[in-house]
């Protein structure tokens, strides 16, 4: 996912096994198996992603959880479909229709979450319209 921002909720990643690379506050990170990172709401972040050869494996939380786990099922089900872009987000017009479905507030940064809020509503409409649903059709 790119760089993005959460208005309530902090997402905490433990590398069990691997290294990971995040990035901070436009800032890179190494995570090595052991150490964690957290982000907090409103601080821009890229989650980690596998950093070398060796698989990587991560215990999430993200507190408070809300609904949180409909936007990774979607994400999830969508690359298993095929259905995503190739770094592994989904499509612009599903991510509108899912960010304005959920509790769970995401944002990308760089971009003024005021203008992020008043142009949601618009897009999710045609997302819809394109037949996007909020979340993932079984």
């Amino acid at each position: 996912m790119p760089a993005h921002v959460h208005t309530v909720q902090t997402e905490t990643f433990h590398v069990l096994s691997g290294v990971a690379r995040y990035q901070l506050n436009g800032k890179d990170g190494i995570l090595q198996a052991g150490e964690e990172v957290s982000f907090g709401p409103g601080i821009a972040h890229i989650n980690p992603i596998p950093d070398g050869e060796e698989d990587l494996h991560l215990r999430v939380r993200v507190a408070p959880a809300l609904d949180f786990h409909v936007i990774l099922e979607t994400i999830i089900k969508a690359a298993e479909k095929g259905d995503a872009n190739p770094d592994g987000s989904i499509k612009p017009l599903h991510t509108a229709v899912l960010f304005n479905g959920v509790k769970s507030k995401v944002y990308m940064a760089g971009q003024p979450i005021w203008l992020q809020k008043a142009t949601l509503p618009f897009l999710a409409f045609f997302g819809k319209l394109a037949g996007y649903k909020c979340g993932y059709p079984e």
